[in-house]
C-alpha cells in the first residue's frame, strides 16, 4: 500500500523520487469526488434532467479529463497535504495545477470556463457549467473559501458575465426550495445509498467507480 510520511508523500526535497498521494489523502480526494458527482447528478434530476445529453457522465467521472484518472487524482489528492506554505508552493501547488489543467478539458468545463462561455455552447451546456459552479460552491472546499449559502453565491456569481450570472440565478431560484441532498452520508467509494438520484444516474456513478477504484489499487492503493 502507498503511504508516506508528510515531507514527502512523494518527493524528496532533491525531487529525485515522484511525488505520490497517500492512501488517505487519494481517498479524501475520490470521496469528494463522488459526493460532487452525486450532488450535481442529484439537482440536475430534480431541476428536469439538466445536462442528460452531456457527452461525459457521470459529470466528472467520465471523459478525457476526469476526475478518476490517474494523472488528475494523483495531483488533486496532494491539496489534502499538511506541510509548511514553502514547501507545498514549490513541490505540491505545480502539480495540483497541472491536474486541474487536464481536468479543464472536460466539455463541461471548456464550455463555461473563461469571463464569457465558449461561442459553441449550447443551453444544456451553460446550464450544466452553471449547475457545476453551483454545487461546488456549496460544497466545503478549502480552496473556494469553504462551503457557501446561496445569498453568498449569487454574490459571487454576479461578477460573472450578464448571459453566465443568468444561468446561475435562474437555477439557484429553484434550487433554494429543493431539500439539499445528505452528502454525509456517503462514506464507501463504492457501496454508498442513493440519496436521491434517478436509478440510472446512480447505477453509472456505482459502475464507474466499481470500474474505477481496482484500476487505482493496482498501482499499490488500497482504497477499499
Amino acid at each position: 500500500m502507498i503511504d508516506h510520511k508528510p515531507h514527502i508523500g512523494g518527493a524528496d526535497i532533491s525531487g529525485n523520487a515522484p511525488i505520490l498521494p497517500t492512501n488517505l489523502e487519494i481517498t479524501t480526494q475520490l470521496l469528494r469526488t463522488l459526493r460532487h458527482a452525486i450532488n450535481f447528478h442529484y439537482y440536475a434530476y430534480q431541476l428536469g434532467r439538466i445536462g442528460q445529453n452531456d457527452p461525459e457522465l457521470p459529470h466528472d467521472l467520465a471523459g478525457p479529463g476526469n476526475r478518476l484518472e490517474w494523472e488528475v487524482v494523483s495531483g488533486l489528492a496532494l491539496q489534502f497535504r499538511t506541510v509548511n506554505t514553502a514547501y507545498f508552493n514549490q513541490f505540491l501547488q505545480p502539480l495540483i495545477d497541472k491536474s486541474v489543467q487536464i481536468h479543464r478539458q472536460q466539455n463541461h468545463h471548456r464550455m463555461w470556463n473563461g469571463r464569457v462561455s465558449h461561442p459553441a455552447a449550447s443551453k444544456s451546456d451553460l446550464e450544466v457549467g452553471a449547475l457545476d459552479t453551483i454545487c461546488a460552491l456549496l460544497e466545503p472546499r478549502e480552496y473556494n473559501g469553504g462551503a457557501h449559502d446561496y445569498g453568498q453565491i449569487l454574490e459571487i456569481v454576479g461578477q460573472f458575465s450578464e448571459l453566465k450570472a443568468g444561468f446561475c440565478k435562474r437555477l439557484i431560484e429553484k434550487m433554494t426550495s429543493l431539500t439539499p441532498p445528505d452528502l454525509d452520508s456517503i462514506q464507501n467509494l463504492v457501496n454508498f445509498p442513493n440519496i436521491g438520484l434517478d436509478s440510472r444516474d446512480y447505477i453509472r456513478i456505482q459502475d464507474r467507480m466499481k470500474k474505477a477504484i481496482p484500476e487505482l489499487n493496482k498501482l499499490g492503493y488500497s482504497l477499499i
